[in-house]
């Protein structure tokens, strides 16, 4: 079967399909008694690559590749994908020793790239205060996760960083684990002109980029990798991981699905991400002892519609936000869009909701319609009469104008993407479900031209002003593992991370005290009671979040996906222990 006949989509069993590939399967698979060893080429379905710089308004999740962190996160064939295993890199070891103070010591003996502007001298205490200062400056995208931060203090013959706070966050340490979180030497913190961020880069993480063009990027191993120890052994233990490519040796842009499966089936990729249910059967049709993994859907990770309150003042009534709620049908898009294999999203994280029916302390899957509430029950005839109440009927439509997204949210070229099949979708179910009650109408997105610090041009895509319902692609934490940035990160009236216009004492007051909450039961329950006034309030229209999808070669360990991130790839810290077999 070519790769590009994949079967027609339908509608498959969530239950069934997170049970046959669950994470733990991945630690049973075949052959992975013959190793680990060192050596051997990953090639991966990986985004573009425009700068290697944790600067970049388009840092990518890859630079943990070439960058240490402070801290990561544990991942691999023998974690647990829902868990958040905090591990040392740079720092050995790191305490809280009460709400308002954390301690990092920094290992020995770690040395800079011998090359300028650092010349191979030791990483020292005073290198690591110096960029997260830098990622503390107004406009970097890092600010954010350190605005409870009031200095940072650093001592080089302690080899001691502390944070001093100037209010409590109980996922301070855990949004240090973050992706975009790397460490560059000061002198770049300083001065980001020294090097161009575009072909190299200058850190000490398990590998080195050799290659950056045009979307396409390898990166070597770093031989003076701090764990690069022995001869034959040794992380990383690939020799090398480079960006997949089509026919003709072309990059894969990832709207072309028919291309990544004709890419998967001749063997030029190794491992990759489906987009759907059928993807992965197809997958497994072309080479049958791969290995597939399904993730629970990334918290946070799916789609919903903002309410511009500004705009149309038919949203400050919740009984009209609960209305447009209540007339999707959420089952009917996770079976359009992903196949069935998505749930019910409210943007928060379930995974440190407690758990009482299960042999785990904390929620593994996602919430659920009925244990959401009627707020995210299809209940037409429900939503009809509270617009009603509000105010709204046939002969006194609501007036509603939807963003529609283009095909890339970034404004590229490219087939439909799931983005505009959501759009579409809601836009349908809502003109069916309440009929005359609504007055529908689309607005394209526009182009709007931007001046860069450094004098150039750029463009970018945006929605219309005269959107009432504005779509966001996600609800803001990207992949963080923090539970902070999906609640005050995402909903508090001071975030400029709240893209969603959420303005309520109540929610306000909520995500400050789960923020401030270290004990884990009594931060769950409060987490619990924020997520229950959103769904009251109707602050956001959720749609569906997706599954995590993966399928990896048989020859290749250790490269699994995580609850939260977004594929194998942006929790790339891993790839240092990933390993492949050298007889394929």
């Amino acid at each position: 079967m070519e790769a590009a006949e994949a079967p027609a989509e339908s509608v498959v069993d969530p239950l069934e399909w997170r049970e046959w590939y669950h994470w733990r399967r991945l630690a049973e698979a075949p052959y992975r008694d013959l190793g680990p060893g060192r050596g051997g080429e990953l090639r991966v379905l990986a985004p573009v690559v425009f700068e290697w710089s944790p600067y970049s308004g388009f840092a990518p999740s890859l630079l943990p590749l070439a960058y240490s962190q402070i801290v990561t996160l544990a991942a691999g064939d023998d974690k647990d994908a829902g868990a958040r295993e905090i591990e040392g890199d740079l720092a050995e070891q790191w305490e809280v020793p009460d709400p308002a103070t954390a301690v990092f010591t920094i290992r020995a003996g770690i040395r800079w790239p011998d090359r300028a502007p650092v010349e191979g001298r030791e990483v020292v205490a005073s290198d690591i205060r110096a960029v997260l200062d830098s990622f503390r400056e107004p406009g970097r995208r890092q600010a954010p996760d350190y605005q409870g931060v009031d200095r940072i203090e650093a001592d080089d013959r302690a080899r001691s960083v502390v944070l001093r706070m100037s209010e409590p966050d109980a996922d301070q340490v855990l949004k240090m684990t973050s992706p975009t979180h790397v460490a560059v030497p000061p002198e770049l913190a300083a001065d980001p002109s020294l090097l161009d961020w575009s072909i190299g880069s200058r850190g000490t993480g398990p590998f080195y980029v050799s290659f950056s063009s045009r979307g396409e990027w390898s990166v070597l191993r770093n031989a003076e990798h701090w764990q690069s120890t022995g001869a034959d052994s040794g992380q990383p233990y690939l020799e090398r991981v480079a960006s997949g490519t089509g026919s003709g040796g072309t990059p894969l842009p990832d709207w072309d699905r028919a291309a990544i499966l004709s890419a998967w089936d001749g063997g030029s990729i190794d491992q990759f991400s489906p987009a759907a249910p059928a993807e992965l059967e197809a997958a497994l049709i072309a080479h049958p002892r791969a290995v597939a993994q399904v993730s629970a859907p990334r918290p946070g990770g799916g789609a919903h519609f903002a309410f511009r309150r500004e705009a149309n003042a038919a949203f400050d009534d919740p009984r009209v936000r609960r209305a447009l709620s209540m007339a999707l049908d959420r089952g009917a898009l996770a079976g359009a869009s992903f196949g069935g294999l998505a749930a019910p999203d409210c943007g928060l994280d379930w995974t440190f909701i407690t758990d009482e029916s299960g042999d785990r302390q904390f929620r593994e899957w996602p919430w659920d319609a009925d244990e959401l509430g009627p707020t995210y029950q299809h209940d037409p005839a429900e939503a009809l009469r509270l617009l009603g109440a509000a105010g709204y009927g046939a002969d006194r439509p609501l007036v509603l104008t939807i963003d529609a997204p283009p095909s890339d949210l970034q404004g590229g070229l490219g087939a439909p993407t799931i983005h505009e099949l959501q759009e579409a979708a809601v836009s349908s179910q809502l003109g069916a479900a309440l009929g005359g009650a609504v007055e529908l109408s689309r607005a394209p997105r526009v182009w709007r031209t931007f001046e860069t610090e450094d004098g150039l041009q750029g463009q970018t895509i945006e929605p219309s002003p005269e959107a009432d319902l504005v779509y966001r692609a996600a609800a803001g934490a990207g992949n963080s593992a923090a539970v902070d940035d999906l609640a005050y990160g995402s909903m508090h009236s001071s975030s400029e991370r709240n893209r969603a216009w959420i303005d309520d004492p109540e929610i306000d007051r909520l995500c400050a005290a789960q923020r401030g909450e270290f004990d884990p039961l009594r931060r769950s329950e409060i987490l619990e009671q924020l997520r229950a006034r959103e769904a009251e309030m109707g602050w956001r229209l959720f749609l569906v979040n997706p599954y995590g999808m993966s399928v990896r070669r048989e020859y290749v360990f250790n490269l699994s996906l995580p609850y939260f991130a977004d594929g194998v790839l942006a929790a790339s810290q891993q790839l240092k222990w990933t390993w492949r077999l050298p007889a394929w």
